[in-house]
């Protein structure tokens, strides 16, 4: 059932952008389901031809404040505005969706929707139709065969699709992994269910890439769910740029990985994602002035997202502009003090330009918001090393030998302390055992500064030429 409260007669407004702010939910136990449904009411909405939306990242900036839609409108620049709340009682579902003319400061539409809990799909389907026909007018066929496809039939998968993406929101291992296990349930309950692959596949790449999995445990099964997800629709943009995650991190396939993330950009050009891991690939296959233009092309479309903010100072690191690296990272930090990977590329940064001291602090903060994070314990010892902390880097090659034992330890970050150390043989042996262990970090072999002590080495050439760079 939906009320409409719709725009007045006569008044045949369209709007060329919108930004949907994160839905508010009368419970904490409900939080996951208006933010579940927020961002697919983002991805729905970007699917219409001639409608630019404010990416998830910039709207929510402002979850949990009091700004007016008028105000949040003008920030995102964007002309219209959807803001919702939703209550959940038993079986019994409320949501209330309004949405808000930026320059007129008005409210063209406002609708209450109220359903049982079994009609979730259905329900999250027809608020996506009745925003984008308030949006842009009436719908062609097309468009409406498009947004009339819930994503699953299930009700019992869709909510655990949305715990999922709630849990992935968080980032952290344990979030990472708490997903994979909603995602699991919902491709239990409806095998059909392509997003809910994609989303495996998204988890599984970001706990390869960030090194809390063993590639050989995170990066195959990432394939496997993209595949999946392909096999169903072959539309899904994040599904091919997991798989390009896997050829450029896993299986080093140069061609393959930047077919997948053009693909990926040819599908879904308006959001930042594609724009931004294509400029990944880009700088570590040699070609670092496309890479900045596709990195930039992300900024340009999600100006305030931390992730993509970050990576233009992580491009700025590895072509040696260091000054506009710390400015950069700087600034990432001014938008929030606690992004743990604006301050690791701040440290790599500062170690390259002679400030250790301010390194080992950088590395320090991130360590206190990543608990056991091989990453960051690896860059602190290289520090160590290089600056003749001998005692303190050794500790930390015993520290990660000893949390070995419980986890995932990179040999490439093994390889850095050894490297700061001086002792080039043992480094060299440890990068030996990152390629058996096909190390994501190896793509960066060739731009890391960090072994510029292995550089004139025979076997350091070697390496490089059994990655297969692009030349």
């Amino acid at each position: 059932m939906a009320l409409w409260r719709a725009q007045p007669a006569g008044q045949n407004v369209t709007f060329a952008s919108v930004a949907v702010l994160p839905f508010l939910s009368d419970s904490p136990a409900s939080n996951y389901l208006a933010d579940g449904l927020s961002e697919a009411t983002i991805n729905g909405l970007v699917q219409m031809e001639g409608l630019r939306v404010a990416p998830r990242a910039s709207a929510l900036r402002y979850k949990g404040t009091a700004v007016s839609p008028k105000q949040a409108g003008r920030e995102l620049d964007v002309a219209a505005v959807v803001t919702a709340s939703v209550t959940q009682r038993d079986r019994s579902l409320r949501i209330q969706i309004d949405l808000v003319d930026v320059a007129r400061d008005a409210q063209i539409l406002g609708t209450v929707y109220r359903s049982d809990a079994s009609e979730l799909p259905h329900l999250q389907t027809r608020i996506l139709q009745d925003l984008a026909q308030a949006l842009k007018g009436p719908l062609s066929e097309p468009q409406q065969r498009r947004l009339s496809q819930p994503a699953t039939g299930s009700a019992e998968a869709y909510r655990a699709y949305l715990q999922a993406r709630f849990e992935w929101s968080q980032r952290s291992e344990d979030g990472l992994k708490r997903a994979i296990e909603r995602f699991r349930e919902a491709v239990a309950i409806d095998p059909t269910f392509a997003a809910a692959y994609a989303g495996l596949a998204d988890a599984y790449s970001a706990l390869g890439y960030l090194s809390y999995l063993a590639p050989a445990d995170a990066f195959p099964e990432a394939r496997r769910h993209a595949t999946s997800a392909l096999e169903l629709d072959p539309s899904l943009a994040d599904a091919h740029a997991s798989l390009g995650f896997v050829k450029l991190y896993f299986d080093w396939d140069w061609p393959g990985a930047e077919a997948e993330f053009r693909r990926a950009i040819a599908l879904d050009p308006n959001q930042p994602g594609p724009h931004q891991w294509y400029s990944i690939y880009l700088l570590a296959a040699g070609r670092p002035r496309e890479a900045l233009q596709a990195i930039e092309a992300a900024q340009q479309r999600d100006p305030l997202s931390l992730a993509v903010n970050t990576d233009l100072g992580f491009h700025y690191y590895y072509t040696r502009r260091y000054d506009e690296a710390v400015k950069q990272l700087v600034l990432v930090l001014h938008m929030n003090p606690n992004f743990p990977p604006a301050h690791l590329w701040l440290g790599r940064t500062y170690q390259e330009l002679g400030n250790l001291d301010d390194a080992l602090t950088a590395f320090a903060r991130v360590e206190e918001r990543t608990r056991d994070w091989p990453v960051a314990i690896a860059a602190r010892g290289f520090v160590a090393g290089v600056s003749g902390r001998t005692s303190e880097a050794r500790e930390v090659v015993v520290e990660l030998q000893q949390l070995a034992d419980k986890r995932f330890v990179t040999s490439y970050g093994v390889a850095l302390v050894y490297a700061g150390l001086g002792d080039n043989d043992t480094a060299f042996a440890a990068l030996e055992k990152a390629f058996d262990e096909r190390s994501n970090w190896l793509v960066w072999l060739r731009l890391d500064p960090r072994w510029k002590g292995l550089r004139s080495d025979p076997r350091f050439s070697e390496l490089v030429s059994r990655m297969r760079f692009p030349p």
